[in-house]
C-alpha cells in the first residue's frame, strides 16, 4: 500500500489558521531527515519559511514495536511538547513552536508548526568549513553541560515521567542491559559474525553491568545527538532538533553516542563527572542497538535502506573489535 504523504491542498486551513488569511502556501518540501514523523518545509508566498511536523503512521518508517520499557516509545506531539519544555528549562536552544494542533480539524494527524532553522546542520558546517565551527561546538558543549545539570529523581521518557507512567522498578543500566540482550539475539539471527561471538558478547555485557554502581538522580539526554541533529539558526547559532526521544537517564548514554558521532572533535564536548563503568556498558549496548535497529529498517520500505545497512555493518565491526 503506498504511503499517504501530505499535499499542499490539504494544508490550506492550517496555513490560514497559523499565518492568517493574507498569506498562502507557495511550496511544500518533504525532507528526508526523520523516520518517525514527517518533516516538511513550508514556503509561503511572501518567502516566509517554517517547518511542519506530522505524526501519522504513513510518516513512520519504523516497525510497529515498543520493547524498550520506559525508554521505548511514545513519540508524537505530546512527547515533543513535553521534551521541548524540558530543554527550555535547561536553557538549551531548540526550534520555537508557532502552533500545535491535535484536533485533526486541519489535517488528519497531530501536527506542529515550528521555526525554520535556515543555515543547515552542524554536520554540513563541519564538512564545509570546519575552522569556523569552533564557536558552535563550544556552544554545544554548553548545551551538554546544561543537560547534564538538569536532574530528575525519575528516569525514562519525558512524556511518561510527565504522565506519571514511567516505570521506576528497574534502574537505567538494567533497562539498557536487557535491551542490549534483545538486540544481541536479534542481530545474531541476521549477522553470522555476531552469532559466532554471541557467548563472548553476553559475558561482556554481564561483566559491564556488574561494574555499575547505583545512582539516584538522572540527567536530560537527547539520545541521538549527532551533528545532523544540531541545526543553525539565522545567526549561525546551534539549536537541537528531533526531541521526542529525549529522556532522563545516565548522561553517559548520551556521551558514548556523541563521542562516536563527533570523533576527534568530541574533546571539545566532553563534560566532567562521567562514570567510566557506565560508559563501558552503554558503549557496547549502543553498538548492538546500531546493528539491530538499522537492520529492521533494511527489512522495511525505508528510502535509505543501503545507508541503514552501512550503519549496521560499521557497528558490527566496532562491536567485534572490542572483544
Amino acid at each position: 500500500m503506498p504511503r499517504k504523504l501530505a499535499r499542499p491542498e490539504e494544508l490550506r486551513s492550517l496555513i490560514t489558521d497559523v499565518f492568517g488569511t493574507d498569506r498562502s502556501l507557495a511550496k511544500l518540501d518533504r525532507l528526508a531527515v526523520a523516520t518517525k514523523k514527517g518533516v516538511y518545509r513550508l514556503t509561503l508566498d511572501d518567502d516566509t519559511t517554517a517547518m511542519l511536523y506530522i505524526w501519522h503512521p504513513d510518516e513512520n518508517f519504523w516497525p510497529d514495536r515498543d520493547d524498550g520499557g520506559e525508554f521505548g516509545d511514545p513519540y508524537g506531539l505530546e512527547a515533543y511538547v513535553a521534551c521541548k519544555d524540558r530543554y527550555d528549562e535547561a536553557g538549551v536552544r531548540t526550534a520555537a513552536i508557532y502552533a500545535v494542533d491535535n484536533s485533526h480539524r486541519h489535517y488528519p494527524a497531530d501536527v506542529a508548526v515550528v521555526e525554520h532553522l535556515p543555515n543547515g546542520t552542524l554536520e554540513d558546517l563541519l564538512d564545509r568549513d570546519p575552522a569556523s565551527a569552533g564557536p558552535v561546538l563550544d556552544e554545544l558543549a554548553g548545551f551538554l553541560a546544561a543537560m547534564q545539570a538538569l536532574r530528575s529523581p525519575q528516569h525514562g521518557r519525558i512524556a511518561r515521567i510527565a504522565g506519571e507512567t514511567a516505570d521506576q522498578d528497574r534502574p537505567p543500566q538494567q533497562v539498557v542491559f536487557e535491551q542490549a540482550l534483545r538486540n544481541l539475539d536479534e542481530s545474531a539471527s541476521s549477522v553470522p559474525a555476531i552469532a559466532a561471538a554471541h557467548d563472548r558478547i553476553t559475558t561482556q555485557l554481564y561483566a559491564r553491568l556488574d561494574a555499575v554502581a547505583p545512582r539516584s538522580e538522572f540527567s536530560l539526554v537527547h539520545g541521538e545527538l549527532g551533528p545532523d541533529h544540531v541545526l543553525l539558526d539565522r545567526h549561525g547559532r546551534p539549536a537541537l532538533v528531533d526531541l521526542e526521544g529525549s529522556h532522563f537517564t545516565d548522561a553517559e548514554s548520551e556521551h558514548v553516542f556523541v563521542r562516536m558521532r563527533f570523533g576527534e572533535r568530541y574533546r571539545r564536548l566532553h563534560v566532567d563527572g562521567l562514570d567510566e563503568a557506565r560508559l563501558e556498558l552503554y558503549q557496547m549496548a549502543m553498538w548492538l542497538s546500531l546493528v539491530a535497529g538499522p537492520l529492521r529498517m533494511v527489512d522495511g520500505d525505508h528510502p535509505q535502506r543501503e545507508f541503514m545497512r552501512e550503519i549496521a555493518t560499521a557497528n558490527t565491526a566496532r562491536l567485534l573489535d572490542s572483544l
